[in-house]
């Protein structure tokens, strides 16, 4: 024989109770006793077992899928247990490939019916990260639940993910938001050892402080970052054209503005850079052909994909006044060339071969463009005062790099 009855559940849940005769609760020396009793809540099937006495309480509850707002859960089971005043609820689930389980401590079954707050902790496991954490989730009025007060630590082992590369990581944040709804606010600092990308960049002892936005739906996740990053590091290098730049962090300030994207689609990135040391850059890609001073500033779009980083777009300025000296005999009759007649063309190799910008851009198209790289320099030469004004346009920059990139391999 079968019962069938409706009763109250906590946090508003309508719930109907199936049972059969044997596994209905029944008193017995002052304990009840649930033998795979059946609890639908929220369309779930959930099958509970377990005893509540006068001095104890010890339940179990299980079901193989569970929809919260936007996370599909499964592998649910749920724990209450307790002996004398206060009771220890605990779940435990799946949620894609990631372990989670949480417990929180409540006076007894019967607050569970007005509970607005519970206090948690909370551990996840995942094949790529580990983290555990403390939140308050709040039901709000109509159902809602949310997270306040979250705080959670992440450890990820060192790994490769396409072209990016990073040494053991740990991220520390807070978190808030509409846990139902699958909306976070993420604010925190990620924090490693070295950041690769492919072989262009490379930073050392990374701190990245962020504000993110976190969306999950439809087992889809996005993440959209509110906040311009400031990245900070104690060294940097950057390989282009097979030569190499090692850069103090303390001289550069290097941050990215705001994006968005999908777990696994590619990101486009706008990278800006200020107070890149000019002597440093022209030495490594000089290669003794040339050598300065100054200071320059740029911006940059990348696009970081499975298939690797590629640099789209940049512009630098320098600040003028800065130095210039090319110390290649022919790279300065080439540059002056294209002048007058050949005391002009003598007065302007003499300037360039110890010359003062007053303003210097260069700038890198996107593909596809002509002229691949553009430069402007203009100023006057520190011993020879002539004036001069120079555009350089250079093709073949991007293959230049490619066949470097293979070289390096």
């Amino acid at each position: 024989m079968s019962t069938q009855r409706h009763c109250g559940w906590p946090w508003g849940i309508a719930v109907s109770v199936a049972t059969l005769a044997v596994a209905c609760p029944t008193a017995q020396a002052s304990v009840i006793t649930l033998d795979r009793c059946v609890v639908t809540v929220a369309g779930a099937r959930l099958v509970v077992s377990g005893t509540i006495g006068t001095g104890a309480i010890d339940l179990v509850a299980r079901t193989g899928s569970f929809t919260l707002g936007a996370l599909a859960l499964r592998d649910v089971v749920a724990t209450v247990t307790g002996r004398g005043h206060g009771l220890r609820a605990c779940a435990t689930a799946r949620l894609g490939e990631t372990a989670v389980s949480a417990c929180g401590s409540v006076p007894s079954l019967a607050a569970l019916e007005k509970l607005a707050r519970l206090e948690v902790t909370w551990h996840a496991t995942s094949p790529s990260w580990a983290g555990d954490g403390t939140a308050v989730v709040v039901r709000r009025p109509g159902g809602e639940v949310r997270l306040e007060h979250g705080r959670a630590t992440l450890k990820v082992p060192a790994r490769t993910t396409g072209p990016v590369s990073f040494a053991a990581a740990q991220l520390v944040a807070e978190l808030a938001g509409g846990a139902s709804a699958g909306d976070l606010v993420v604010t925190g600092k990620a924090s490693t050892d070295r950041l690769t990308f492919g072989e262009t960049a490379r930073l050392d002892d990374v701190a990245i402080p962020f504000v993110l936005a976190v969306h999950v739906a439809g087992g889809a996740t996005r993440v959209e970052l509110r906040d311009p990053i400031v990245v900070a590091a104690s060294r940097a290098a950057i390989t282009v054209v097979g030569s190499t730049v090692e850069l103090r962090g303390s001289d550069v300030a290097l941050s990215i503005d705001p994006f968005a994207g999908g777990f696994g689609e590619p990101l486009e990135l706008a990278v800006h850079a200020r107070g890149i040391p000019l002597g440093p850059v022209l030495a490594a890609f000089g290669r003794g052909r040339v050598a300065g001073s100054g200071f320059v500033d740029g911006s940059a779009a990348v696009r970081i994909a499975a298939s690797g980083v590629q640099l789209t777009d940049a512009t630098f300025r320098g600040r003028g006044p800065g130095a210039i000296q090319l110390n290649d005999a022919g790279w300065r009759d080439a540059a002056a060339a294209a002048a007058g007649g050949l005391k002009v063309q003598q007065r302007v190799v003499a300037a360039l071969g110890d010359f003062e910008y007053a303003s210097l851009a260069v700038a890198l198209a996107p593909p596809g463009a002509r002229p691949e790289l553009s430069i402007a320099l203009e100023g006057h030469g520190k011993r020879v005062q002539q004036t001069l004004v120079l555009a350089v346009n250079v093709q073949g920059v991007r293959d230049a790099m490619q066949l470097a990139l293979r070289a390096d391999r």
